[in-house]
This record gives structure tokens, sequence and C-alpha cells, in this order.
């Protein structure tokens, strides 16, 4: 709808009286260029503190399908706005171009992958498909071009920091008043967090923390405000006491406070060589402070000494008291180049396919990784985003990535140089510093998907600060009429994508939604019928089928309660039972061959079905286990489990040959106490036999962190 507004003019024709002329000009009574940028704000204050009941769907699926349908409906407006104005601006900016090539990569590799449907879109839980970085980039693309001014710039950021300190006030009143009792239903563990683990709100908070020491170092505050500013600098450091985090920086492990100290002088030393320079500036624009007996940045730096000093005995009093003990295990640099090297040497240019981490990982893991306490997790990245690149999306992949991010840098470093002849100096710094950390935390630390939603939030916000840095070019798309034909189609076009890829998201939300409710329901039938209706939504998850078959192998565990006149009864309805556990098991297997889980669930199937006596049902268990363990070669457990249903059959033999291997993948069970009861159990029965299992004496001692080695 428009609003006409009637202007007259008067004209004078020769020979001819004065006559007035009408004109109309067309004014939008909808600007939906406004609607998109407060869509993103609303985007950027929502998502990361954004959940629903854990019946409804998963902490980091809701945020991921918040940030999908968010950023697609602020683009849908952004479209419909230039298709009404028939005005574009394009900035000739390498960023842009290189996020491009980025995405076409991730599309590409994720086609020609090991798991396609895993590496499009997956689950919308995982960071590391062609989905969440497609709209990521076209997220950091609108903050980009419809934050344009300072106050647009102010708005998105201290919503975004104002967000931040919610998460950590929110996380301190769970501790005090008791975790359950606050914790929403879906955070159980007083190290959950509304944006994550404990570490990505760890990092979120440091984003604070320079936010805030810049700004208490370069405004003139009134005096209750800047008290009140100072304390919260000691916030941000209980949660990295108790995270204990340290980066691998491949030659050696650097603690966070000591990374904190190092980064207080040099943002000591940036807004000093900035106030020496700035002199001649009118303070009124920048607001720079006058030097200060305590700079808030040297506060900072003695905070983190002192951390650094007695951060040992503080954590142990802290994680006593909050009943918080966070051990967070990662792979290390070297890890991360194995399993790289490896893939890269079988498919060099687009790697094993984005998401598919956690494949090669079980696939060319060391043996050595058995030693640690973190033996049987699945890493689903690497060391950091950026490697895990490598092994996901192949040389082309990462060095697109290590360009993409130089070219951020590079402008950021600029814009923090240039600072004090912009008209939003601080803001300016604030959020090149906070795409310079930001951008860093995707190389070294293996983060969550709110971390890469604050990165390219950043990117975007700097993109926009420093757009005067490069040139733009004008296109009027109703000059002409060809120009307006070819535009208006492919801005259709776009509408039409963008509207079906938020009924996709909607859809793949809708069947998490019932599978998390079949997985929740106590009665199978219930189960059943939710978890048919996940399947009928989205039929490219394993999972679901996987589920599938365990209920119906549920089923036939009920029926065989029943009497033997009732089981007659019903052997028709069991048999329909377990053929239908085998093909949706088979089914799974089929979605995702390279995962060996998938053979896991259909061995333990089997063998559920070869304890009630169905024939060559214990074969078929061990041949599936067979197959999981060629999946995941340095992995005892589909051995283990083959070594205990050959000795249910009383094939004795085999199953020592099983159990050996097992027990030379790992000697020591002493971190997983149970699994261990089991293996002597199965040791003290093999030993009756006249060939004993040698156990290998040589156990190593359990580790508390993840070497990844």
């Amino acid at each position: 709808m428009t609003e006409r507004i009637k202007v007259s003019k008067k004209v004078v024709v020769e020979n001819e009286e004065v006559k007035p002329i009408e004109v109309r000009i067309e004014k939008p009574k909808w600007d939906f260029e406004k609607i998109s940028f407060y869509t993103l704000a609303t985007l950027v204050f929502l998502t990361p503190l954004f959940f629903l009941p854990v019946s409804f769907l998963g902490l980091a699926q809701t945020k991921i399908t918040l940030f999908s349908l968010g950023t697609l409906l602020a683009l849908c407006f952004y479209i419909i706005d230039k298709i009404r104005k028939g005005r574009m601006r394009i900035v000739l900016q390498p960023i842009y171009i290189t996020a491009g090539l980025v995405a076409l990569t991730y599309f590409i590799s994720a086609w020609i992958g090991i798991g396609r449907y895993k590496s499009l879109m997956g689950g919308l839980i995982e960071g590391d498909t062609f989905h969440i970085v497609f709209i990521g980039f076209i997220f950091m693309f609108l903050i980009s071009r419809l934050a344009r001014n300072g106050k647009q710039l102010f708005t998105i950021l201290s919503l975004f920091m104002v967000s931040i300190a919610i998460a950590m006030l929110s996380q301190i009143l769970r501790i005090a008043i008791g975790a359950k009792l606050f914790g929403f239903g879906i955070l159980n563990l007083p190290s959950d967090t509304l944006v994550g683990s404990w570490g990505d709100l760890t990092v979120l908070s440091l984003f604070f923390l320079a936010t805030l020491v810049i700004l208490l170092e370069m405004l003139k505050l009134k005096k209750w405000i800047r008290t009140a500013s100072s304390l919260l600098i000691i916030l941000p450091f209980f949660f990295v006491i108790i995270s204990g985090l340290s980066f691998d920086l491949y030659f050696f492990n650097v603690g966070l406070l000591m990374l904190i100290a190092i980064s207080s002088i040099i943002i000591f030393a940036y807004l000093y060589s900035l106030r020496r320079a700035s002199a001649t500036i009118d303070d009124s624009e920048i607001l720079l402070k006058k030097k200060s007996k305590f700079p808030p940045s040297l506060i900072m730096l003695f905070i983190s000494i002192v951390l650094v000093v007695f951060g040992g005995q503080i954590n142990t009093y802290l994680s006593s008291a909050t009943g918080i003990s966070y051990v967070e295990g990662r792979p290390n640099w070297q890890s991360t180049y194995d399993i790289a090297s490896k893939v890269i040497a079988q498919k060099p240019f687009f790697g094993s396919g984005p998401n598919t981490f956690d494949v090669e990982w079980n696939l060319n893991k060391s043996p050595e990784v058995n030693n640690y306490i973190f033996w049987n997790n699945e890493f689903t990245s690497g060391v950091g985003a950026v490697p895990t690149a490598a092994t996901t999306t192949g040389l082309v992949g990462f060095i697109l990535w290590i360009l993409f991010y130089f070219f951020v840098f590079s402008l950021a470093i600029r814009t923090l140089f240039a600072s004090r002849k912009s008209e939003n100096v601080v803001m300016s710094i604030v959020i090149s510093v906070g795409a310079i950390l930001s951008s860093l935390v995707m190389f070294f630390y293996s983060s969550g998907f709110i971390l890469q939603f604050a990165n390219l939030l950043f990117i975007g916000l700097l993109l926009a600060a420093g757009q005067s840095q490069y040139k733009m070019k004008n296109f009027d798309l109703h000059g002409k009429q060809w120009k307006n034909f070819v535009s208006t189609i492919l801005f259709v076009l776009i509408l039409i994508v963008s509207l079906y890829w938020m009924y996709i998201v909607a859809l793949k939300a809708v069947g998490n939604h019932y599978y998390r409710s079949a997985v929740l329901s106590t009665d199978t039938t219930t189960a059943l019928t939710n978890i048919k209706k996940a399947i009928s939504l989205d039929p490219t998850q394993s999972l679901y089928y996987e589920t599938a078959a365990q209920v119906y192998a549920t089923k036939v565990s009920e029926m065989m309660s029943l009497s033997n006149s009732e089981l007659g009864n019903k052997k028709d309805e069991i048999n329909g039972y377990i053929v239908n556990a085998v093909n949706y098991a088979v089914t799974a297997e089929n979605i995702d061959p390279n995962d060996y889980k998938t053979k896991v669930v259909t061995g333990k199937i089997l063998e559920f079905f070869g304890s009630i006596g169905l024939k060559d049902a214990n074969d078929g268990a061990i041949q599936k286990y067979a197959a999981a363990g060629a999946l995941t070669p340095t992995n005892p457990l589909p051995l283990l489990f083959a070594a205990n249903v050959a000795m249910n059959t009383n094939n004795k033999p085999l199953a020592r040959t099983y159990l050996t291997k097992a027990i030379t993948l790992k000697s020591d069970y002493s971190d997983t106490p149970e699994l261990g009861k089991e293996i002597q159990g199965l040791i003290d029965e093999l030993n009756k036999s006249a060939a004993p299992v040698v156990k290998d004496e040589a156990t190593t001692t359990s580790k508390t962190k993840e070497s990844g080695k």
C-alpha cells in the first residue's frame, strides 16, 4: 500500500495564462527495509536466550530453527523492498565474494561427500552443514547492508550485549537458587547454560568484558553508571575460573587467563596510542576520556595475573561451592592434522563432506586416544571450526576460509587504525575488537552454534562500519524495462526459494518435536505413532529410523511377557514387528552407511531377537558388530559386543578372538567401571576353558583432559 502526496506546481506557458500542474509522488506506506532490520534486531537479541521445553525441541535445534526462519524472513522483506524501490547498492568488497565461494564449496562438498543428507542440512542441531554456513552468510550480508548508521550499529550491538548479560546473570541465578529449580525444564546440570556449554558462555562473556572495558576507558559516564559497570568486569572472570579453558596453539597450550592478560596489554596500548593521536579531534565527537589513574584495561590485567597465580585454589573452592565440575575434551592440533591429512590423501579437493568429521574421526583416530577419559567421545569437529574444514571440505574449503578470515582481519585492523577519523569511533573499535576475537575463536576453539552466530554478527557489523573504505556501485533497476524485467524475475525466484526453505526448516523442526515426543513417551503405541510422524515429515534422519526399530523391538519384548496361549494368537503380529524392526534398522544404515552406530543398533536388535530364539539372528548380530568395528577400527566397543554375543551362543573361540582384540585396543576400563565389570565377567567365563585370555597388564593412567593424540 502507498500514500499519494499531491504537490501543485505553477507552469508558465508562452501566450497562455499560468496553469497549475498536479504532480503525484508515491510514498510507501510500509518500509520493508526497516521491517527487515527490526526482524534482524529481534533475532540478535533472542537467539542466545531463546528456548522451548525439551519436549518440543532441543536447545540447539530451537536456536538454529529460530535463526534460520528469522534470517530467511528478513531476507524476504529485504527482497520485497528492492523490488518496490528498484534500487540496489553493490559493495565491491572481497569478503562478500569469498563468502559466496565458501558457500558454493560447501554445497559441492555436501553433494559429492559421504553423507549428502547429513551434510546439506543434518538435523538442524549441527553447525557445520551447508545450511548453517549459507544462512549464516545471508545473515552477515543483511546485517552489513541494513545497519547503515551509528544508531543502527548501536542498536544491534547493544541488543547482543544485553542478551549476553542476561545469559550470564541467569546462570548466576540458577547456581544461587538451584540448577534444577531454575532450569526451565531443559537445563539439568549446573554447567548447562542458555547459550550451550559452559565454555561457550565463557567465551561470550569475554566479548562482553572487552566491550565493557573499551566503553569504560573511552566514554565519559556518570559516576554511578561507571561504578556499576566497573563491578561487572568481575562477572566474566567467574565463568573463566570455573571453565579452566586452555587453547592449543600447536606448539604449546595457553590458559585463557594468560590470553586475557595479553589482550589487556594490547587493548591498553591501543587506547593509549589512540588517545595521543586524537588530540586534534573534537572530544564531543569521539568522547575519548583523558588518562585516568586506573585504566579499566590495566584493572583487567591485574585481575588476570592474580587469577593466574591463585586460580587453582579459587577453582577448587568455586567448584565445591557451586557443584560445577566442568571438564572439556576436544582434539588438539596434531590429531586434527592427522585426520585431515588422511582424508585429503583420498579426497584432496572437497574432503569428506560438511558435518562428517565424526565419521572420519571414528575411522582414522589413533589408538592412543583410548588411553584418555574421552576415549569413546565422538568429536564432531577438530581443534577449531576452520581447521575442521580441511577434513570436511578439503583443500578448497580450507583455503577459502583462510582467505575469508584474512580479509576480515585486514578490514578490522584498518578500521581500528582509521577509527579516530570515523564518526562512530567507539562503535568501530568495539566492533573491530569483537570481530578479531570471535574470528580467532573459529581457529582455536571447537565452538557451538552461538559462537558461530556471534562471529558472523561481528563481521556483518564490521562490514557495515567499514563500508566507507570501499566503493559502492548503484544500480537503478527501473531505469530500463529489460533491467526491471530480469531483476523482478530473479527477486521473485529468490523469494520462492526462501519461502520453500523456510517450509523445509519448519518440517524438520516439527519432525524433531515428534521424535522427542516418541523418546519421552512411556507407551510404545504412542511412541510408534509419533516416530512415524517424524519420519513422514523428515525422512532423511537415520536416527528416526533407528528409534522406530527400537520401538518395534520393545513391542516384541512386551509380547513375550504374554502367556503361551496368547502368544499363539499373536504370532503374526509379532512376526510383523520383527520384520519392521529389522527393516527400519537397515533403512537407517542405508541413509548413513558410514556411521558405525547405525550398525550397532541393528546388531543390538538382532541380538535381542536371537535371545528369544530367532534363528540366525545372533550370527547376523555378530556380522553387524564386525561391520561397525570396521568403521571405527580403534574402538573396542563393537568387538566387545561381538564377544558377548559369541559367548551367549557358546562360541568361546570366537568370543576369545574378539575379546582379545578389544583388550589389545584398550586394556584399562577404570574410567568406565560398569563396562569393566562386564569385561571381567567375560574374561572369567573364558578362563574356565583350556586357553585363557591374557589381559595386557600395561595399563595407562586415566587423564582428565583429552589431548586428542
